[in-house]
């Protein structure tokens, strides 16, 4: 029988990102019927055998509301992938804490809650870091994102201070590593590893995000680096449709930047076998 799924989007990408247009030929030849839906239209959710959250990339800048539309499709015992529970765990970058718990190498990360104040200056002394990077801790393509050194901070301190009044913070030291090693994006469809890409700054810039002037490549990383990867991954203890572990290496090693099973970007279109593998993941799901 013919399975229906929802590919989710949002108003920016009404008929998906564009990388996400690769899976629609392999999808449709294993016999899935295809709509897709704005995550905030009116649908009904439960109809479908999967609701497949892929480019709602507006979601941290309305969180209140997807958090409730998240609500919505437990409610209605909707098949969403990946699971709401974890999408909920995930949304709110804290979740970093349980996987150092459980010896998973991170950078070095301090919240800071909404409406509090904060002595940037004692943080970064007391701690040894010349230079921080602050951001929200619900946050998608380095918004709000910002790199201080510690002789920097009273030109940054009034907008800190106004971003304290809306959201909770995250101060990380600042790796310089990223602007010559760049980031490793790593992808697993279900548990299984798939492909990785490099995503390096524009010179003179630590951002690897394509819109402020990073570069993306098709990356061979070592069975050591897929194995770190993996077992990230493997700190989630629900199936999965799809994972991305992004990682700098630095000092020998890897440190976790972050662990999207949102709505990440899977780089299909730098690895030809990868909307395929997607396409049979899927396919072992429902």
């Amino acid at each position: 029988m013919e399975k229906h799924i929802a590919l989710v989007t949002c108003k920016d990408y009404p008929d998906l990102a564009k990388d996400d247009l690769l899976l629609m030929e392999p999808l449709k030849k294993m016999g899935f019927q295809i709509d897709i839906k704005l995550w905030d239209s009116k649908t009904d959710w439960d109809r479908y055998d999967s609701v497949i959250i892929r480019s709602t990339w507006d979601y941290h800048q309305r969180v209140s509301e997807f958090s409730g539309w998240l609500d919505h499709l437990e409610s209605k015992k909707a098949r969403v992938w990946n699971p709401v529970s974890l999408i909920k765990w995930n949304i709110n970058k804290k979740y970093l804490y349980d996987l150092e718990k459980n010896d998973i190498p991170i950078i070095p990360s301090i919240f800071v809650e909404k409406n509090s104040s904060i002595d940037l200056k004692t943080i970064l002394v007391e701690n040894s870091w010349e230079t921080a990077v602050i951001k929200p801790v619900i946050s998608a393509g380095a918004r709000n994102t910002f790199k201080v050194s510690i002789n920097e901070i009273s030109n940054i301190k009034d907008q800190i201070s106004n971003l304290l009044t809306l959201q909770d913070l995250m101060i990380q030291p600042f790796i310089s590593d990223i602007q010559v090693n760049g980031e490793l994006s790593f992808i697993f469809f279900g548990d299984q590893y798939s492909h990785c890409v490099i995503k390096k700054p524009a010179s003179g810039d630590y951002r690897v995000q394509e819109k402020l002037g990073g570069t993306t490549s098709i990356y061979r990383p070592d069975l050591n680096s897929i194995a770190s990867a993996k077992r990230v991954v493997d700190q989630i203890k629900q199936k999965t449709l799809y994972a991305r572990v992004d990682m700098i290496p630095s000092n020998s090693e890897l440190l976790l930047v972050e662990l999207e099973i949102i709505e990440p970007a899977l780089f299909l279109q730098h690895y030809a076998p990868a909307a395929q593998r997607f396409a049979e993941s899927l396919r072992s799901l429902v």
